[in-house]
């Protein structure tokens, strides 16, 4: 009988290591808010003052993000899925004419493996009939459903590949050659996996710090110089946050 116990708990104790290995990072945050999302961003950029307001679908998956600024390199985000709640398609949108990007998803094991990405173009659906390039994006990630490569493959006109990878330390952080030094408080792209896919942002933590957080350890606000290089800038769908203010929806 003893020897049986023993054989269950090893037994059970793989089986654990097994579930963990398929879980997120995110999912063992300790603190993490988990009915919490961004509702607005109020952002400054130089001579820019305005917002991005957040809508969802009755799933609670993000359906657009619409700014009161829209111009080159700054677009909306307007995204879509299927009957799975996958997401299979996310465009960065000037107007309902003219997008910067369009991205369509490929899975593999639940996770995204492709991304095939039209720039600049008219929005015919299904597909774009008119762009100025094409790529396809290929993703690896390790076990905790972290990017750690992104092969960049234009294939029109057809250039090389370019490889990306990406390392975190062990405070779940990416590591990079910048040296940041990142807060102890909640980066806001844990809210919601897709943020962290879409910027390749899976620090558990902020690379700049806020002037104020909430209870659940959320920057309210962000107040840092924008670097005139692309030096410590803290990005978000594309925005730089340095100088900003955020809303969230908690429950």
């Amino acid at each position: 009988m003893k020897k049986f116990k023993n054989l269950f708990r090893i037994l059970f104790f793989l089986a654990m290591i097994s579930v963990v290995s398929c879980e997120k990072i995110i999912d063992f945050l300790p603190g993490k808010p988990k009915n919490c999302r961004i509702k607005r961003i109020h952002i400054i950029e130089w001579s820019l003052d305005y917002y991005g307001d957040f809508y969802y679908n009755k799933w609670g998956n993000p359906d657009s993000v619409i700014f009161g600024f829209v111009g080159d390199g700054s677009p909306n985000l307007l995204l879509k899925y299927n009957n799975r709640r996958q997401l299979i398609q996310a465009k960065y949108a000037y107007s309902n004419v003219f997008y910067e990007s369009w991205h369509k998803f490929g899975y593999a094991n639940g996770n995204i493996t492709t991304d095939t990405v039209y720039i600049w173009g008219s929005n015919e659906e299904p597909e774009p009939l008119t762009y100025y390039a094409k790529r396809i994006d290929r993703f690896e990630y390790d076990n905790w459903g972290r990017i750690i490569k992104k092969i960049m493959d234009q294939v029109s006109p057809d250039y090389p590949p370019i490889e990306f990878n990406f390392s975190y330390d062990a405070n779940g952080n990416l590591i990079t050659q910048q040296g940041l030094v990142y807060d102890n408080y909640t980066n806001i792209h844990v809210l919601h996996p897709i943020w962290q896919f879409l910027d390749c942002d899976y620090n558990l933590n902020n690379p700049i710090s806020a002037t104020t957080y909430n209870n659940f350890r959320l920057p309210l606000r962000f107040d840092h110089e924008i670097p005139m290089n692309t030096g410590l800038r803290f990005y978000f769908l594309g925005r730089i946050i340095n100088k900003s203010e955020i809303e969230y929806d908690c429950k």
